[in-house]
């Protein structure tokens, strides 16, 4: 299951469909072979589990809600309350990781879930403290490495996220979104080789990551390679259209090339992430430039 959720952080490939399914496999074996009462928790992480695996949250909701009140502070209880949190929205989603933490401060799916929660709401800080605890407890973990690089970048820490990024390609130089989030990393620090040469990484890695060619699009229009940068742009529309990153990608290439629907594509941009200001801000830029206020 710790390989699984670990897997759930990237896009889902091959690779994290075969976990998913040996996942699967090892509960439904475990399950067979469980008998007696003391074994009731266990089968009720199972299957809350399994159904977690095949993404049906309503499944897990139900499971884990009706077996926390047989086991609310039984050893394992832990367990069910992150599958509660993982199948949960907003704060019901927090309080269920932070109870699990409660019950187990170093259960390592329970913390990095609430650092996730915690950075998706912006609260960077609590999500570096959680990610610190899981780098001490398990320094060969190389995706908390990621995440907390991830997170102190944004926490406008720039030399913290590139040690960090560093330190978790060191461990796993297989993750293909890390390499990502380098290259973007290098290229706000306007090193645009670096950038380039971890986009191709990436790329490399995980040939379907729209991410990787929307960001080595901007780098290679950085680099005057107008041609490397449509056609970079292209692929990131044709990969994930319901991305803002692509389209933006692609406005960008217009706008260089003087090419009609360039606005068009930052105005598609926001349409598709609506509550994101600096987006705003570049689209009001994009108008100015073309005398359009």
């Amino acid at each position: 299951l710790l390989k699984w959720f670990l897997a759930d952080l990237e896009a889902p490939s091959d690779g994290f469909r075969h976990l998913a399914e040996q996942a699967e496999k090892h509960f439904q074996s475990a399950m067979a072979h469980m008998t007696g009462i003391e074994e009731e928790l266990q089968r009720d992480v199972a299957r809350a589990a399994t159904a977690l695996i095949r993404k049906n949250k309503v499944e897990v909701r139900r499971l884990t809600l009706k077996a926390v009140e047989r086991h609310a502070t039984r050893e394992g209880a832990e367990d069910l309350y992150w599958l509660l949190g993982r199948a949960s929205e907003g704060q019901e989603a927090g309080m269920a990781f932070s109870r699990a933490i409660d019950l187990r401060p170093s259960h390592l799916p329970a913390l990095f879930s609430r650092a996730i929660y915690n950075f998706t709401n912006r609260r960077y800080d609590s999500a570096i403290a959680d990610l610190g605890v899981i780098v001490r407890l398990y320094p060969y973990v190389a995706e908390a490495y990621g995440e907390r690089g991830l997170a102190r970048w944004f926490n406008r820490d720039q030399n913290g996220a590139m040690a960090d990024l560093d330190h978790c390609l060191a461990l796993n130089p297989k993750l293909a979104w890390a390499f990502c989030m380098r290259a973007k990393l290098y290229f706000a620090q306007s090193n645009l080789e670096r950038s380039l040469a971890d986009f191709n990484d990436a790329i490399r890695l995980d040939p379907a990551m729209a991410l990787a060619y929307a960001g080595r699009s901007q780098v290679r229009l950085a680099m005057e390679d107008l041609t490397g940068a449509a056609d970079d742009a292209e692929r990131a529309v044709t990969l994930a259209p319901e991305h803002y990153e692509s389209h933006e990608a692609r406005g960008r290439v217009r706008l260089a090339r003087g090419e009609p629907g360039a606005l068009a594509e930052w105005d598609t941009a926001v349409e598709l992430a609506p509550a994101d200001p600096p987006l705003r801000c570049r689209r009001a830029f994009v108008r100015f430039l073309q005398g359009n206020t």
